[in-house]
Formats: C-alpha cells, sequence, structure tokens
C-alpha cells in the first residue's frame, strides 16, 4: 500500500497469487512474472521485464507507466493497461497477449518468432522504432494499431502473418519499409494496412486484404520477377502517390 516500496538491483519475481503495488516502485534491477497477477500503480523503471507461463502483469492507468532494457513475453501470458511501456533495448514476443489502452514503444527494435499465436487487442497500440522481425506464425491483432514509423524496417520471414483475429478492425499504418524476406509461401496481412512508405516482396506470395476493411496507399510496392503481390477482399485505394512497379505478378483477387 501507499508507503511502501520496493528498493534494489536484484530480481524481483511475482510467481504466483495476486500484488496490487500501490506504493513506489524504485527497484531498478530485472522483473519478472510467471504465474499470479501484479498490478502497478506508480510508474516503474526496470532493467528488463520477463513474461512467462500464464501470469498477468497490468499497468493500471495513464500515469503508470512502464520502461525496460528489454522484455521478453513467452508462454501464455497478458501483459497490459492504461499506462504505456517503453522498452529501450530489444522487445522478444514468442507467445501471449498485449492489451489495454497504452501503447509499447519498440525503441530497440523487436524480435516476434514462433509458432504460437500472438495477439494484440484491447486497443493496445504497437509502435516499431527500430528493425523489426516476424518470423513464422501468425500476430493477431484485435481493436489494436500496429505502426512502424518513416526509417523502420519490418521483415516477414518464414511467411509470417498479420491478421483480424478480434473486436473491431485493426490497422497497420506503415510508413517505413515493409518486406516479404524469406518463404516461398504466402504472407497474409489482412488488417487496414495504410503504406505511406514502402513495400517490398523479395519471395514468395505477399496477399493484402480480407474481409471489409479499407486502406489508403500513397506508398510504393515493388514486385520483381518471380514473385506474387495479391489484393484481396476490403478496399484498396491506390492514391496519388502511390506506385507499384516490377516484373512480378500483380493479382486482384477480391473486393475493390
Amino acid at each position: 500500500n501507499t508507503g511502501s516500496n520496493i528498493t534494489g538491483t536484484g530480481t524481483v519475481r511475482f510467481a504466483g497469487g495476486t500484488t496490487n503495488v500501490n506504493g513506489s516502485y524504485s527497484h531498478t534491477g530485472p522483473l519478472e512474472v510467471s504465474f499470479g497477477t501484479v498490478n502497478f500503480t506508480p510508474a516503474i523503471n526496470v532493467a528488463s521485464i520477463t513474461h512467462s507461463s500464464y501470469g498477468t502483469l497490468t499497468l493500471l492507468s495513464a500515469t503508470s507507466d512502464a520502461t525496460a532494457g528489454s522484455v521478453t513475453l513467452s508462454g501464455g501470458g497478458t501483459l497490459g493497461g492504461a499506462g504505456d511501456l517503453t522498452i529501450t533495448g530489444v522487445f522478444s514476443w514468442t507467445a501471449g497477449t498485449m492489451t489495454g489502452t497504452g501503447t509499447t514503444f519498440a525503441n530497440g527494435g523487436m524480435t516476434i518468432s514462433s509458432t504460437s499465436f500472438k495477439t494484440l487487442v484491447g486497443g493496445r497500440r504497437l509502435e516499431n522504432h527500430g528493425a523489426a522481425t516476424l518470423s513464422e506464425g501468425t500476430l493477431g491483432l484485435g481493436d489494436a494499431v500496429l505502426v512502424n514509423p518513416a526509417t523502420r524496417t519490418l521483415s516477414l520471414e518464414l511467411d509470417a502473418d498479420i491478421t483480424w483475429y478480434t473486436g473491431t478492425m485493426p490497422v497497420f499504418d506503415n510508413a517505413g519499409t515493409v518486406t516479404k524476406a524469406t518463404g516461398t509461401g504466402t504472407s497474409i496481412i489482412n488488417t487496414a494496412f495504410n503504406n505511406t512508405g514502402s513495400v517490398n516482396v523479395v519471395t514468395g506470395t505477399l496477399h493484402i486484404g480480407d474481409y471489409s476493411f479499407t486502406d489508403t496507399n500513397t506508398g510504393s510496392f515493388s514486385v520483381p520477377t518471380g514473385t506474387v503481390l495479391e489484393f484481396a477482399g476490403g478496399t484498396h485505394n491506390m492514391n496519388t502517390g502511390s506506385n507499384i512497379t516490377g516484373t512480378g505478378t500483380v493479382r486482384f483477387a477480391g473486393g475493390t
């Protein structure tokens, strides 16, 4: 409660039950969450957050912000809340859920991997401010926003997908570079996909669309020989400034 304080640089581990942190949290070492629930009212600044198994970490309010040198989200756990999470190093995500109305700033880039399902839901916003890799498996979005800003890169490898999972229509805004980088099969983006940057299909097929999404594009799409860019359901507005180049296949398979 108010008046309490956790200090030091050692590891603090929440491994079961429910812990409500309402006092101060001056601890700057590693923070671990496995089972159980931990709810933070104060802002925190720690060396790392390792979130495994089925625990829940919640940043309760808009002032319950967290800063971490690195974050690992694995298992079936949930990380969320109204507070923002700023990751100064790499964000590694192999399973689990991010939710809540706050924003996660991946300032050191992201490594999203494994065939386990990963979900970004509940109004959460995830911004990549480094080099991001989504390797195999699916990132499911629902009532959420994924952002790849200008000068940043997001690489789809081993036919990874970004899909609508639940809730209201999710959005993927790209002002940087998105590349279908590895895998000879198909990578799917079936969110509203607004491209003001560049999209490069290096191998295989990139499928954009499905459902009733509407997206706006003023950026470029590169489709070299032997690759496929496929537009499916929804409405794709290729506005002034947009350009599709290359000698590969462009397929219009549904929608407008």
